[in-house]
């Protein structure tokens, strides 16, 4: 990447300590003492060079030439020292995005885009706020300043790279919002074009594979071809999250005859990628955990699983907001849908998943969808996280090569201790919880609650002496 003026490489990404924020929060505050006084500079400039050109004697018209030259001399100071801001707050925005702090780096985009005077660090900046937007589900907004940052399926074919700009991941960016958008023509013109600027081959075949899910069905034979493929190319340990992906989606997808798709092989990718010290692959391997234990009869274990797959969602998104990224915004509808779907389809006589269970997993999915747009450090009162948020973002930004059972390991470590707190805090989200609740109702109150989707349509009624759960008819058209 191209080094401005002004900046050391470094503060093209993420510093390597606390005291390389601190240089360029510092780097920043000098920089805009400098344009706070520009207008002075530039007058008191030109003033000079008038009264010096008549002590010269010159005539009137060296005069005005000498005045127009210090005053375009000053100006053209005035707008470097405007560019060299604004690449400081572009370099401190992505060091904010890369440690998930979201609506601080759109603070700091902001504020460059009013200093720029160049179209390339404009395009930067543009570019910047696209994958913020799309990071925190904006997809409107991030579509918007994608094509502010000129990314689209025509720059993306060869001989037209940009050293600035990542293309290809723009591409890749725009084909998963057209995706989520239900927009599949737009999204496999953007993967086509995403596939000329020569992406990692693994993870490529890993997204049209999802392209092909969302656009087609699970079962499509495609998807499963995609998926076996992905996990053939993931040949390296940088790359082992793709892979053990791949197997859990190529099963899921119906590869149930693959031979990857064995017991063992299954539990292997799965405990894998829980202990990945990545949030948002550890979520993705248990709600495909979750399929796969529904597929093979197994519906008591994966009800369970969905209990802990939402506390898991429900403490990230609380607790680090920001870690999951786009995969909230991508993946949340359709992964609460055949959550509660398969909650709908469950007997009641059930001990543990009667109408109690099923009420309490609706209202922990409610709870979690408050937060929605919520990108602010929220769990405060479950200590300091900062550390672990620093640990999360050098984990998801491991370069190929780097040992990380360490880092893994006190990454984990943290999030068992922030489990523990989060469980004492949310106490009312529990089954003890809902039934103390109940049980303070008066004699003629009821608590009243439904869900309905196209496929599904229930209705809970809460009384001291439990929950009755009933299925409404006709959900499509009460949808």
């Amino acid at each position: 990447q191209v080094v401005p003026p002004g900046l050391a490489r470094e503060d093209l990404g993420v510093p390597p300590d606390r005291a390389g924020l601190q240089g360029g929060t510092l780097r920043l505050r000098h920089l805009r003492q400098r344009l706070a006084h520009g207008s002075q500079r530039r007058f008191g400039q030109a003033a000079a060079a008038e009264f010096s050109a008549v002590d010269r004697g010159k005539t009137r018209e060296q005069r005005k030439h000498d005045q127009f030259d210090h005053r375009a001399g000053a100006a053209e100071q005035e707008e470097g020292a405007g560019d060299e801001l604004a690449l400081n707050l572009l370099a401190q925005a992505r060091v904010a995005s890369r440690s998930f702090e979201y609506r601080r780096a759109l603070e700091l985009l902001s504020e460059a885009l009013a200093h720029e005077n160049n179209s390339a660090i404009r395009r930067q900046i543009n570019f910047e706020q696209a994958q913020v937007f799309y990071e925190t589900g904006r997809l409107d907004e991030a579509l918007d300043f994608m094509s502010l940052a000129q990314v689209n399926p025509q720059t993306g074919q060869p001989g037209r790279a940009n050293p600035l700009i990542d293309i290809g991941e723009g591409l890749r960016i725009l084909a998963n919002i057209h995706r989520a958008r239900g927009d599949y023509a737009a999204m496999r013109q953007a993967r086509s074009a995403q596939g000329q600027s020569r992406p990692a081959r693994a993870q490529f075949l890993y997204d049209q594979g999802l392209d092909e899910v969302v656009a087609t069905g699970r079962n499509s034979q495609r998807a499963k071809s995609l998926f076996g493929q992905s996990y053939q190319s993931a040949d390296s340990a940088a790359q082992a999250g793709i892979r053990h992906l791949s197997r859990l989606q190529l099963c899921v997808s119906g590869g149930s005859a693959d031979a990857l798709c064995s017991g063992p092989g299954i539990r292997s990718s799965y405990e894998w990628l829980r202990s990945s010290g990545v949030p948002r692959i550890a979520i993705e391997a248990m709600y495909l955990r979750v399929r796969l234990l529904v597929l093979s009869g197994q519906r008591e274990e994966a009800i369970d699983l969905v209990d802990e797959l939402v506390d898991e969602i429900h403490m990230l998104r609380y607790a680090l907001p920001g870690v999951l990224g786009s995969w909230y915004r991508e993946r949340h509808d359709a992964l609460f849908e055949y959550c509660l779907g398969l909650l709908a389809t469950q007997p009641a006589k059930r001990n543990k998943m009667d109408g109690l269970a099923s009420l309490l997993i609706l209202s922990k999915i409610r709870h979690i969808e408050k937060h929605a747009g919520s990108h602010h450090v929220a769990g405060a009162s479950l200590g300091n996280t900062t550390p672990l948020r620093a640990r999360l973002a050098q984990r998801q930004h491991a370069e190929a090569g780097e040992s990380l059972s360490a880092l893994n390991g006190q990454i984990n470590q943290g999030l068992k201790v922030l489990r523990e707190r989060f469980a004492r805090q949310f106490e009312y989200l529990s089954e003890d919880g809902v039934k103390g609740y109940l049980q303070g109702l008066g004699r003629n109150e009821v608590l009243l609650t439904y869900h309905i989707s196209p496929d599904t349509a229930q209705v809970w009624i809460g009384r001291k002496d439990g929950v009755q759960r009933q299925n409404i008819a006709s959900p499509a058209y009460i949808y």
